[in-house]
């Protein structure tokens, strides 16, 4: 008796604990006047809203993918409250909390959006847990045991054309631009654009239904979010962005240009689920296109190849330098502004001379003619 009563008390506690340490955030269906408070400084969970309230020049928004193994299918879902005046690329509507589900499958790429009346999300502080529901439409995300384990979830036949789930299991530790996620890191990617990286590889499980086709893979998965106090557009002139799986490597790369002319990058490579580096700065992490295109690239660019990655890891690791392969489109905006691709990476630390073949998925935005 004494031990059931022993077992009933810690369960009450914990519940108790979980009550005290977590926190609601509600999103109304459009933008609310006034200013932002945006956090930039790591002080509360990785995947918590990163923006107080949403006015015409902020925005925060959940992203997940999962990309198969052979490079053919690929799952991208985005939970946004971004209006259209912050973050251009979203369908033309007062609502800002878009939720949107864009999947490639051979020869076709599939994109369906909605809008919820209310998002709702709480964050516990302690266990980094986070759940997400798009309000109305059927759409939500849940990330629990210490950012180790998420799922997407859609009951929405009838709003997004898709019913479903999406499961990622972390095999690599979460970061921030240059360092780990520890408390007090910066999360500010480039001026006015934040970044939080709680998944960079993960193994992905898709059951999906969408307009009718099943599409069912496992692969490669991954998760972040984004958020920023000025339209992004106004930011942002061009970025490069990816992930991959690289035989025992898990691997996550930035290459961006900010509004101002100076480019920021950022690298991060994963082995054994502990992190061998994050590379920080343009003197030591570099990703350029390959192919018949242009540095930086803009509107009329031609489609690159591919892109070579290079990060200088530090002494005692060494460089990493990979090359990942656009051989398949999974999105591409008419304007040209952007573009994600999936396909395989080959590449390794050049200390040790071996060469690893693993799936990337990756993108481009180009917001200059």
């Amino acid at each position: 008796m004494r031990a059931s009563n022993s077992g009933a008390i810690l369960s009450l506690f914990l519940h108790y604990l979980l009550a005290v340490s977590a926190s609601t955030t509600q999103y109304p269906s459009t933008v609310v006047d006034g200013d932002s408070i945006v956090q930039y400084i790591a002080t509360s969970a990785i995947d918590a809203p990163k923006v107080s309230t949403i006015n015409a020049t902020s925005y925060d928004y959940w992203y997940f993918d999962a990309v198969s193994l052979d490079h053919e299918y690929s799952v991208v879902a985005v939970f946004y409250a971004a209006p259209k005046t912050s973050f251009p690329f979203l369908p033309k509507n007062q609502q800002i909390l878009a939720a949107q589900i864009s999947v490639q499958t051979p020869g076709a790429v599939t994109i369906n959006t909605t809008y919820a009346t209310a998002a709702t999300l709480t964050v516990d502080d302690i266990n980094n847990d986070i759940e997400g529901t798009w309000e109305g439409i059927g759409a939500a995300f849940t990330g629990t045991r210490n950012m180790t384990l998420y799922n997407v979830t859609f009951e929405s036949e009838e709003q997004l054309g898709v019913s479903g789930f999406a499961s990622f299991k972390s095999i690599a530790p979460p970061h921030y631009v240059c360092s780990p996620a520890e408390e007090g890191a910066n999360m500010e990617l480039l001026p006015h654009v934040g970044w939080a990286n709680a998944i960079p590889d993960a193994h992905a499980i898709v059951e999906l239904e969408i307009n009718g086709t099943r599409v069912s893979f496992s692969g490669v998965g991954y998760h972040d979010k984004n958020w920023g106090d000025a339209p992004f557009q106004d930011a942002v002139t061009s970025w490069y962005w990816g992930h991959a799986r690289v035989g025992p490597y898990s691997v996550v790369w930035f290459d961006a240009i900010a509004s101002n002319g100076t480019e920021y990058a950022s690298g991060y490579v994963a082995r054994d689920g502990q992190i061998l580096g994050i590379a920080c700065g343009t003197d030591k992490a570099k990703v350029r296109p390959i192919g018949n295109t242009t540095y930086p690239p803009h509107t009329e660019s031609n489609t690159p190849d591919g892109f070579q990655i290079e990060f200088d890891l530090g002494e005692d690791v060494g460089v990493f330098e990979a090359t990942a392969k656009a051989e398949a489109l999974a999105l591409q905006s008419q304007t040209g502004v952007y573009s994600r691709w999936t396909g395989g990476i080959s590449g390794g630390l050049r200390s040790e001379g071996k060469v690893f073949n693993g799936t990337s998925l990756f993108d481009q935005f180009a917001l200059t003619s």
